[in-house]
C-alpha cells in the first residue's frame, strides 16, 4: 500500500487491516508514516521509501514477502500533483510528477506482477483521478499522468487477467484532506458534496474482494458527480 500515512491512503490502510489484511505502509514521510502507523492497530508494517527508487520499491517488496506473507493485492495510491497553469509549469514539475504518479505506479506494478502470476493470484488496484477525464484545475501534468494510469490499468488488466490477476483503478473526486483543506475548491456544484476517505476505501474494498471478480481493466469514478461537469472538484 503506497501513500500510506495520510488522506485516503490512511483510509485505505484501515479498511484492509479492518478485513484482516496484513499490511505494509508504503510512504517517503517517516515521521507522518510512524504516526499513522501508531493509530492503526492491526499486523501492519511501515516502510519508509520513495516510488520513485527501484530499490526501495524492491526492498519494500521483499520485506512485506518476508514479514506478512505473499502479496496478494497492491493499492498504488502515492501521488503528486502542481497546481499551476500551463504557461507557468516547468520542467522540474513535469519530472516531479510524471516519476511519482505514472512511473510510481508502472514500478510498483512491475515488482509485484510477477510474483501474482506465478501464484496464478492477485489484485492491483490503482488510482487515478476524475482528472484524467475533465477539467479541473490548473494541472495539466497531474491530469495526464492520471490518464496514463487509467490507461495503464486497462492495457495491463486485460494481460494479466489470464493469469488470475485483476488489475482495476479508481478516479476520486472532490476528497477532504484535512492536510490540505487550505486549497480545496469549494464544493458547490457537486450533487453529492465533498467526499471522504472511507468513501475510496470502500470502493477498493469492493474491488479487491470476490465481488469484482469479473471486472477488469476499469476506472471506476468515485466522485459524487465530480466527473460529470467541468471544473468542480478534483482529487
Amino acid at each position: 500500500m503506497t501513500g500510506a500515512a495520510q488522506g485516503i491512503g490512511q483510509g485505505i490502510v484501515k479498511m484492509l487491516l479492518a478485513e484482516s489484511a496484513s499490511v505494509l505502509a508504503f510512504d517517503r514521510d517517516e515521521d507522518l508514516l510512524r504516526q499513522a502507523v501508531g493509530g492503526f492497530g492491526g499486523r501492519v508494517e511501515p516502510f519508509v521509501g520513495s516510488v520513485t527508487d527501484r530499490a526501495d520499491i524492491e526492498a519494500a517488496v521483499e520485506a512485506a514477502e518476508k514479514r506478512l506473507g505473499p502479496v496478494d493485492i497492491l493499492v498504488n495510491n502515492a501521488g503528486v500533483w502542481v497546481i499551476k497553469p500551463f504557461l507557468e509549469e516547468t520542467y522540474d514539475d513535469f519530472e516531479r510528477v510524471l516519476h511519482v504518479n505514472l512511473r510510481g505506479t508502472w514500478l510498483f506494478m512491475k515488482a509485484v506482477a510477477p510474483l501474482m502470476v506465478e501464484r496464478g493470484r492477485g489484485v492491483i488496484v490503482n488510482l487515478s483521478s476524475v482528472s484524467a477525464k475533465s477539467y479541473t484545475v490548473p494541472a495539466g501534468i497531474y491530469g495526464a499522468t492520471k490518464a496514463g494510469i487509467a490507461a495503464l490499468t486497462r492495457d495491463v488488466g486485460f494481460e494479466l487477467a489470464g493469469h488470475g490477476v485483476r488489475v482495476n483503478a479508481i478516479a476520486p473526486g472532490n476528497i477532504a484532506n484535512p492536510r490540505r483543506s487550505n486549497i480545496r475548491p469549494p464544493s458547490r456544484g457537486l450533487p453529492l458534496g465533498s467526499g471522504d476517505a472511507d468513501d475510496i476505501a470502500r470502493a477498493v474494498r469492493f474491488l479487491v474482494s470476490d465481488d469484482s471478480r469479473y471486472v477488469i481493466g476499469v476506472t471506476l469514478s468515485v466522485a459524487g458527480g465530480a466527473d460529470l461537469s467541468v471544473s468542480i472538484g478534483w482529487a
